[in-house]
Order: structure tokens, then C-alpha cells, then sequence
């Protein structure tokens, strides 16, 4: 579908994936690359985020970034919630 932020050096390379409620979106998280970018930012881009990603289309793009990537919808809603 996609390629997802990965390289030789992954220290934080968990990814969990959910669902939006109407199927039409994911929401994958994608840890960062090291603990304080101590071997750049360029290697952290994309990563330490949230990607919502359109399932018919591949069209994808940051949701939510700069955090511990954790998703969950509480409940029946249908809004969502991003942390630790």
C-alpha cells in the first residue's frame, strides 16, 4: 500500500494500525528513529507520528506528529485520541 519510514538504524519502529469507524481511512503510528534525534533529523522525518492514510487511494499524510504514537477511539465515538 505504502512505504512507512523504516532504515538500518529503526530504534523505535513499532507501528500499530486502526481503522477509522467508517473503514475509509487507516491510522498507522510510526515510532521515531532514536531517543533525542541524536543522529539527525533527517532521519526522524516522517517519524514519531501518526499517518492517515485513504485506503482507496494510497493518499496519505501526517496527522498527528512529536508525540509518543499511540491512537485508540474511545468508545462508539467517532472522535479520536492520540497519547501516551
Amino acid at each position: 500500500m505504502l512505504d512507512l519510514p523504516a532504515g538500518p538504524i529503526n530504534h523505535h519502529w513499532t507501528k500499530n494500525l486502526i481503522a477509522s469507524l467508517d473503514g475509509s481511512k487507516l491510522y498507522v503510528t510510526v515510532g521515531s528513529n532514536s531517543n533525542v534525534g541524536e543522529r539527525g533529523m533527517a532521519v526522524e522525518e516522517g517519524r514519531a507520528a501518526i499517518w492517515e492514510v485513504d485506503i482507496k487511494t494510497g493518499t496519505h499524510r501526517i496527522y498527528a506528529s512529536g508525540l509518543v504514537t499511540r491512537t485508540a477511539w474511545p468508545g462508539k465515538s467517532s472522535e479520536k485520541c492520540c497519547g501516551p
